[in-house]
């Protein structure tokens, strides 16, 4: 019975190897909006949570995602 359960787990657990699986690299739009424009990019520890600050070369501070927005209005 033991070896019995021990060749079904081996046989489970070889059909969950995961050779396939292919990992996911999603990256931040308005971090990279902001790396386009060659500005910099600053962390801020928010006590609602973290806040993205992109610093353009004119030296204008501005919320990475409110950058975003504003530069990519709908029309």
């Amino acid at each position: 019975m033991q070896t019995l359960c021990l060749g079904c787990s081996v046989t489970l657990l070889s059909a969950c190897s995961g050779d396939d699986i292919t990992p996911l690299h999603q990256t931040n739009p308005a971090a990279d909006y902001c790396l386009k424009l060659d500005g910099s990019l600053a962390t801020i520890a928010h006590i609602n949570g973290d806040i993205l600050l992109c610093t353009l070369p004119d030296g204008e501070v501005v919320e990475s995602w409110e950058l975003f927005r504003r530069d990519h209005q709908k029309s």
